[in-house]
């Protein structure tokens, strides 16, 4: 044997009986449940009762228009440009417009964290243009 070969079995068989026989799922079996104290309160999470979906269409451009009549929501509100859309649809507060909106083309899709519909509101630039939206 080697010299080294004997350092290595002299220190396994002093870490020998330290060492558990096995890990894993045996080992587990064998252990203490902990609990872990936390100074963290738990959330309060609502589940949504009821989905509210629609389609909202603006008449001419430059002209700022709700999302949809007021509805209180729990999580917020999925919006989608519809897919035949010719131009941008502009997502905001009352005051959006194509200087300060949120620019949706065809097809693509934002969620908003918001508590009522009416707090959404729609400007584009094509008549007519619009979203669909899901809500909860």
């Amino acid at each position: 044997m080697t010299r080294l070969t004997q350092v290595r079995d002299n220190i396994m068989a002093i870490l020998a009986p330290l060492l558990p026989a096995s890990l894993g799922q045996k080992t587990m079996a064998n252990s203490f449940a902990a609990v872990i104290a936390s100074d963290q309160s738990p959330l309060d999470i609502a589940i949504p009762a009821t989905p509210y979906n629609g389609l909202s269409t603006v008449a001419a451009p430059a002209t700022a228009e709700v999302l949809a009549a007021a509805q209180a929501l729990e999580s917020g509100v999925q919006i989608k440009a519809e897919s035949d859309n010719t131009g941008i649809v502009y997502v905001g507060d009352a005051a959006v417009s194509a200087a300060n909106g949120y620019h949706l083309l065809a097809g693509e899709t934002i969620f908003l964290s918001v508590d009522n519909l009416d707090e959404v509101w729609l400007d584009v630039s094509v008549a007519g243009d619009g979203v669909k939206y899901l809500a909860s």
